[in-house]
């Protein structure tokens, strides 16, 4: 996960979570890295947007403990 100033989020998810976000259009397909890296962006624009962002953070974190606790769902592949 890293940004991109103070507007731009871009986070790795699991390749469920990425589909499901973006189906729900909570954020858009990464536009450098490839689909089955499971990156999204995230674009920060009114302040309460900050709620969603977290959200999305949240959804990152609970697959990197999962994948340290070796329950994770397949991801993607690494960039």
């Amino acid at each position: 996960m890293h940004t991109h100033g103070t507007l731009q989020l871009d986070i790795r998810l699991s390749r469920q979570d990425q589909e499901q976000v973006l189906k729900a259009g909570k954020a858009e397909r990464h536009r450098l890295v490839h689909h089955r890296a499971s990156w999204v962006t995230f674009r920060i624009r009114p302040e309460e947007d900050i709620e969603a962002a977290k959200d999305l953070i949240r959804l990152a974190y609970d697959n990197a403990n999962k994948m340290i606790a070796g329950t994770h769902i397949e991801a993607g592949p690494k960039e």
